[in-house]
């Protein structure tokens, strides 16, 4: 096996990159005028057609499920036992972000590690999967039961597709899903949308906003003010804007009559909180405690709450940090 892989090795890794040059980021469903369907938006289904295109390249019989999954069996049913194996992927990504070293869609091989958005998750272990059902195809080795592997387009995103897939095709007997470390994680941290509304005026904030998904901590926020000239004179705030860098992490820039504030954290993906910095606790807890800034008593309490809300990732500021 060994001996295999390495002949293979720079195979795989082309094949790898080959998926990772899509940025196919999950987006709303997006219909043309030839009534093409792509529940998922364009990219999705391009690297959805990429992993069929590989797949079939290498023997495999291929489906496309949908638009929302591309199912890989092994061989065709015909004399097999009805019971499903299925390894699942997902060949969607979060958003890039910024702050890249390297190029996020070109996938830069750098001494023995491939670098690129979706390398690890989830494109490079699809890959590796189809790997190991090629292994055993040129092998020869049959089997009893369907095995086959499935890639989803919109795991990042609330994992329509697999709830579309079994309503479609019923569960498998067993399912692994190879997208996880070692050696095995059973179950998935739970997750709660919610949505905050405003009721009163804020009307010196012009905008705000930060990150792209709701599975992600994001790693830059903005913030756009209006009516700052007198609470920020020309002199102090030219001497900001020339320190570029408030707190280490808060930018201030004042142009076109207005006062944008940019803060830059530490993003990351939502199950591992304790490893990202929330730039929306950064900007609010800077926006909050700036006296010179021309705020209502209802703004800055807004920004109050923001700060408790996003400057940990247990929820401490809003006193429901508990477990079991």
């Amino acid at each position: 096996m060994e001996d295999w892989i390495a002949r293979h090795k720079a195979e795989m890794i082309e094949d790898i990159k080959s998926l990772v040059e899509i940025p196919s980021v999950a987006k709303a469903r997006e219909k043309t005028s030839s009534a093409e369907d792509f529940p998922f938006g364009r990219e999705c289904k391009r690297a959805g057609e990429r992993m069929r295109q590989m797949a079939e390249k290498y023997g495999f019989w291929t489906e496309d499920c949908g638009g929302r999954c591309v199912r890989i069996q092994y061989e065709k049913a015909e004399g097999l036992s009805p019971d499903r194996i299925e390894i699942w992927n997902h060949l969607d990504v979060v958003p890039e972000g910024e702050g890249w070293v390297y190029p996020p869609y070109e996938c830069t091989l750098k001494g023995d590690f491939l670098i690129g958005r979706g390398v690890s998750d989830n494109k490079g272990p699809a890959v590796a999967v189809l790997y190991a059902l090629r292994y055993l195809r040129e092998r020869g080795i049959r089997l009893h039961y369907q095995l086959s592997q499935v890639c989803g387009l919109s795991e990042e995103t609330g994992m329509e597709d697999a709830a579309w897939y079994v309503k479609q095709y019923g569960s498998p007997k067993l399912a692994v899903v190879s997208d996880c470390r070692f050696p095995l994680c059973y179950g998935e941290k739970g997750r709660c949308r919610m949505k905050f509304f405003y009721e009163g005026e804020l009307p010196h904030i012009e905008a705000i906003g930060a990150g792209l998904v709701s599975n992600s901590v994001a790693d830059t926020a903005r913030l756009v003010l209006r009516g700052q000239q007198e609470s920020f004179p020309a002199k102090g705030l030219g001497e900001k804007a020339a320190w570029g860098e408030l707190s280490g992490n808060m930018t201030v820039k004042y142009r076109d009559g207005k006062l944008h504030l940019t803060a830059k954290g530490i993003g990351g993906h939502a199950a591992a909180p304790e490893k990202c910095v929330n730039p929306i606790g950064i900007l609010s807890d800077f926006v909050e405690r700036e006296e010179s800034l021309l705020l209502t008593k209802e703004e800055r309490s807004f920004f109050g709450f923001l700060k408790k809300s996003c400057s940990d990732g247990y929820g401490q500021g809003l006193d429901i940090a508990v477990e079991d």
